[in-house]
């Protein structure tokens, strides 16, 4: 036996030798055709990775008689590899396995297993770093980011974070536009108000400011500004502004057209609060009691709805104390009522600073038998109200028996 019937008798096929024949030309050809092919594809697509026929294999050689039945074997010892080389590549680009079996006569056969395992890594191994370059370059462009956005996870947070910020930034402007809307509400139902009560002040400052222009011209040397405080003060408390109007009327200690003007001014406040009786309450009518004095004064201004309150700095300590929360503008004994609190003093000049003087006077009359922490607030309350000066006349409308 040769050697070229050695792989038709290794190899037993039951359909014969003509078949087993038909079987190796149709895989030759096909080899030869998608190895040249597969080649090809291979050096494109590896542009640095070279084509089997560069690693050491040399081209197919044909036998010279294909009709030969012997020619389809292999023909010699030298040849055979070459064939069994390119076909163990084949069978290997396609994922198969190479069996012995099919190959009886190939030598060798671990060691070009070897061979083509190390080909076949060092070309994924290059395409693997071409790949790897071309996509670094191409994440390394500025555009990348903004051209093709990646959904992570934290994208998504951010997503849904935004959406929740229009959420309440809508909330927001829906809160705030309703605000506005209570706001005009609220101020629109305040001028209203404001311009009905500004009708009733009107009507009513008319009416005050009538009964004044009468003692206007009784008192001719007066400022022409403390009407206008008596009208308006008086006015506030009919309108029923819930808070009492204060007075405090400095004169010259040797004088008596302060209390003969404050006669006057009481009229028209009884004429217009509908108060009747006596208003005017001396020191000596004031006991040394806070209890006593609100009892005296709360009785009497609920009946004339005027207090007359004569030489302020000879009130005993107790009795002064009492006008903290008679004169209280927010919680007041009596809030319909009038009082007018009159301050002599022989250093009293017009032209000084009005509630500064008063202020001092009371800080030296009463710094030695009230705290300061008491006496502070209380000469507030006593200020807090208008503080006029009352000029001296020669021709009083009042007798001596009304000033006395």
């Amino acid at each position: 036996m040769n050697d070229h019937d050695t792989p038709q008798n290794a190899v037993e096929k039951p359909s014969g030798p003509k078949k087993r024949q038909s079987l190796l030309e149709l895989r030759r050809d096909r080899f030869n055709d998608q190895s040249d092919t597969m080649s090809k594809k291979e050096s494109l697509k590896n542009g640095s990775c070279r084509s089997p026929a560069k690693v050491g294999l040399k081209p197919r050689k044909k036998s010279s008689s294909p009709s030969s039945p012997s020619s389809h074997s292999f023909s010699s010892t030298e040849s055979s590899p070459i064939r069994d080389e390119k076909a163990v590549e084949f069978l290997r680009y396609r994922r198969g396995s190479v069996s012995p079996c099919l190959y009886p006569e190939l030598d060798g056969f671990k060691e070009m297993n070897d061979k083509l395992d190390l080909y076949l890594s060092t070309c994924n191994q290059r395409a693997n770093q071409s790949r790897d370059t071309s996509s670094s370059s191409i994440s390394s462009k500025p555009w990348n980011d903004d051209s093709c956005p990646k959904f992570t996870p934290e994208s998504k947070k951010r997503s849904k974070r935004n959406k929740d910020e229009e959420s309440n930034w809508f909330m927001q402007m829906i809160m705030i536009g309703a605000f506005v809307v209570f706001v005009i509400l609220v101020y629109s139902n305040l001028l209203y108000a404001e311009n009905s009560n500004a009708t009733v002040d009107s009507d009513v400052f008319d009416d005050v400011n009538s009964g004044m222009n009468d003692i206007v011209k009784l008192f001719p040397s007066q400022d022409e500004s403390i009407w206008s405080y008596f009208t308006a003060g008086i006015a506030e408390v009919k309108n029923k502004m819930h808070r009492p109007a204060v007075f405090l009327l400095l004169a010259p200690d040797d004088d008596t057209t302060a209390i003969c003007l404050a006669k006057k001014v009481a009229e028209v406040t009884r004429s217009t609060l509908g108060g009747t009786g006596n208003a005017m309450l001396s020191p000596d009518q004031l006991e040394n009691d806070i209890g006593k004095v609100f009892k005296l004064i709360e009785e009497r201004v609920t009946r004339t709805k005027i207090v007359i309150l004569l030489d302020l700095l000879n009130l005993k300590p107790q009795a002064i104390r009492a006008l903290h929360d008679i004169c209280d503008p927010d919680n007041a004994l009596v809030e319909e009522a009038v009082y007018l609190i009159i301050m002599k003093s022989e250093l009293y000049k017009e032209s000084e600073n009005l509630v500064a003087f008063a202020e001092q006077q009371l800080n030296n009359s009463f710094s030695s038998v009230i705290s300061e922490d008491i006496l502070r607030p209380l000469i507030t309350r006593i200020t807090a109200g208008a503080v006029l000066p009352i000029r001296a006349e020669k021709n009083l409308p009042c007798s001596k028996h009304d000033i006395s």
